[in-house]
């Protein structure tokens, strides 16, 4: 079947295609927030005005899947589009480079 064909097919459901990209990923998922954005992560500070600490809040809409969908929601949500346009790049790497070393340190 061509590119093309199958992206109409895959098209035809999107609701079904989200679905299956939300669906976890063993032994990659996790518990997401949901609906992770920069109003929902609490600093505390110490007496040089510098963080020392951090709380997430409102859990909602938790559910096991993939942590790349908290990131993909807290950029949409959080960054502004130039900001993600400039950096997407180097976000995913990062992303991907704390993922790799979080699963080797798992595996050891």
């Amino acid at each position: 079947m061509s590119d093309v064909r199958r992206l109409n097919v895959l098209l035809k459901d999107t609701f079904l295609l989200i679905r299956k990209f939300l669906m976890p990923k063993e032994p990659l998922a996790v518990l997401c927030h949901g609906n992770f954005n920069i109003r929902y992560i609490l600093y505390r500070y110490d007496a040089n005005n510098k963080h020392n600490a951090v709380k997430f809040i409102d859990f909602h809409g938790v559910h096991y899947a993939s942590p790349a969908t908290d990131l993909n929601v807290f950029l949409f949500l959080s960054a502004s589009p130039d900001l993600r346009a400039e950096s997407r790049n180097d976000l995913i790497c990062i992303y991907h480079q704390s993922l790799l070393k979080a699963m080797s340190e798992c595996l050891d």
